[in-house]
């Protein structure tokens, strides 16, 4: 199996019909070409500019993850920290089993607005998620990723089951794409997902689902310049080949809302299932608050906030008049999908959900937005 390589950004309609909404994955050329951050951030020579890096952020304190072959440590540290170790480590033979720390997931953006190192590509500005934080000054999900060769993201789908894409500025990755159908049996490996499923030490004897995963899997390069687009529950692990510096965004709209739903409700049913001993001791509304708590706490997010991101952006809608435009988050008319077709999908969300809520006794829950 293979992805589609487009060399020129597409239209918005062909994006939608060939990518969005049948969840294809997909490499694009020429979107960040112009990015501020591609002059600023790169010497001449197109390497990182680490002198740069360190006079203008220095001081920022930065996530990051250490690394071994069995191991994923969260920590901070300074840029300047981190990119002192980078330089001294870049070179250092490419051994998994070395320490090497990845910056991942820094909210640069949000840090930095003054800076405009970016502008969203058109075909993914109609994004529920960073509209509203953006707008609301709320954590958002954009980020910047920066490590040297060999740093990696083991296996796994992205957050919420959110789309995702990825805009490679400089640098070489190597990215492993696993579809969907293959949730249940990758949940399921030894009761935690496989970093690789190329690894070695995996046994295809042990785990016989692996010699199917592994011929279904899509192996592809990621170079500089080039974007990839990540649709719902696809499972994907991303290793750098040469030192990477990338753009990275989580979001979502009406194409994967409903993907998003039922991920939550099987999110609440397990927080439910875990707490099921408590059902009988504590009142039925307190129950469930916790099992939202649970939930919130180990997904990142419970109804609460589904609903407040979907009734933002209708609520936004209704009001809009010539395209969608707002202080920071512009959505146009033409880079979404038209305004009944988004109605229907979540009028159809919102009477499932009056069901589902009926159902599982959540008549506490956020009455007031849906």
């Amino acid at each position: 199996m293979s992805i589609d390589v487009l060399d020129h950004p597409p239209e918005y309609s062909v994006f939608l019909h060939d990518y969005l909404l049948p969840g294809r994955p997909v490499i694009i050329k020429g979107l960040c070409r112009d990015w501020q951050i591609m002059k600023a951030w790169l010497a001449q020579d197109g390497t990182i500019d680490y002198d740069y890096l360190i006079a203008k952020y220095g001081d920022s304190q930065v996530p990051v993850v250490v690394q071994t072959r069995d191991c994923q440590d969260r920590s901070e540290m300074t840029l300047k920290e981190f990119v002192e170790h980078l330089r001294e480590n870049e070179d250092a033979p490419s051994c998994n089993e070395e320490r090497r720390i990845y910056l991942k997931d820094w909210h640069c953006v949000q840090e930095n607005p003054e800076d405009e190192l970016y502008a969203t590509p058109d075909i993914f500005q109609d994004d529920w998620m960073n509209e509203q934080a953006v707008n609301r000054r709320t954590d958002d999900y954009r980020f910047v990723y920066l490590g040297g060769p060999n740093t990696y993201t083991p296996l796994h789908h992205d957050v919420y089951l959110s789309y995702s894409w990825s805009a490679s500025i400089t640098g070489t990755k190597r990215w492993v794409f696993i579809p969907p159908q293959f949730k249940e049996a990758l949940e399921n490996f030894n009761g935690e997902m496989p970093a690789d499923i190329f690894d070695p030490c995996l046994s295809v004897a042990n785990h016989p689902a692996l010699a199917q995963m592994r011929a279904a899997a899509v192996v592809v390069e990621q170079n500089s310049g080039e974007t990839i687009f990540v649709p719902s529950g696809w499972f994907h692990s991303v290793r750098n080949i040469t030192t990477c510096l990338s753009v990275n965004h989580n979001w979502c709209n009406a194409t994967n809302i409903t993907i998003m739903y039922h991920a939550l409700v099987e999110q609440v049913a397990a927080g439910e299932a875990a707490i099921d001993d408590l059902r009988d001791v504590v009142p039925s509304d307190e129950f469930y608050d916790l099992v939202q708590n649970m939930t919130r706490a180990n997904w990142g997010m419970a109804w609460q906030e589904f609903w407040t991101m979907v009734r933002y952006h209708m609520n936004r809608l209704q009001h809009a008049t010539e395209g969608y435009i707002s202080d920071k988050w512009i959505i146009t008319e033409q880079h979404r999908p038209s305004r009944e077709w988004e109605d229907g999908r979540v009028t159809k969300l919102m009477k499932d959900w009056a069901e589902y809520k009926n159902n599982a006794h959540t008549r506490n829950i956020i009455l007031d937005i849906a």
